[in-house]
């Protein structure tokens, strides 16, 4: 819960001071992958006789986009680094 807080205030406190930065937008999208992918796979582990299929399909679906597009992003990112 901590960390899904900071999430949503860091960005606002790096807007609000100026201090903006690629690397901080890249690092966000990282920490993001590495605490709350996780942390929704055990939620689902743990409790999945309580989720419908459908919505197991979906979070899954979900976390395969995500997982694609933050590789693809990351590659991108240093392709267009060593030119």
């Amino acid at each position: 819960m901590l960390s899904g807080i900071s999430d949503f205030l860091d960005g606002k406190i790096a807007r609000w001071f100026k201090i903006e930065s690629p690397f901080g937008s890249i690092a966000d999208q990282f920490r993001d992958k590495v605490l709350f992918c996780p942390s929704q796979i055990i939620l689902v582990i743990q409790y999945w006789k309580m989720f419908h299929p459908l919505l197991l399909a979906l979070m899954a679906l979900i976390a395969i986009i995500e997982t694609v597009t933050f590789i693809g992003g990351t590659i991108g990112i240093f392709w267009h680094i060593k030119g």
